[in-house]
């Protein structure tokens, strides 16, 4: 979730870091609107100039900022989720080893238990 909007707000920052003009053309033949950044053809209709504008050093230095803090807000969830994933992967390893201890402990107590009956038979004193 962190990553979709750190990498929306890279794309929307994009455009203003560039200082470029962009042509809106309308085909004759098709009337499709064309944008591109070379002026229109001489066979395509103009219909506007659109000029996207530079940032300011500082209006740049203030996305560098906002961008590096969500870059390393999302270094610090990855890491936080990366250690849970860890935690919680160590705590089945030991469960998953507890009960195959207690299914050996039952083994040998039955064990025990058919070794004392063959040898007592019927007698056992318990």
């Amino acid at each position: 979730m962190k990553m979709m909007s750190s990498l929306t707000l890279t794309l929307l920052a994009l455009p203003l870091f560039a200082n470029a003009e962009v042509f809106e053309c309308k085909s004759p033949t098709t009337g499709e609107m064309i944008y591109q950044s070379s002026p229109c053809p001489a066979n395509t209709i103009p219909k506007g100039e659109l000029k996207i504008k530079e940032l300011t050093p500082q209006q740049k230095a203030a996305a560098d900022a906002e961008l590096k803090a969500e870059e390393q807000e999302e270094s610090a969830y990855e890491s936080t989720e990366a250690k849970a994933a860890k935690q919680r992967q160590n705590e089945l390893q030991k469960r998953e080893e507890l009960e195959l201890e207690e299914r050996r402990t039952r083994a040998a107590e039955d064990e025990a238990e058919t070794n004392r009956r063959r040898l007592y038979g019927r007698n056992y004193p318990y």
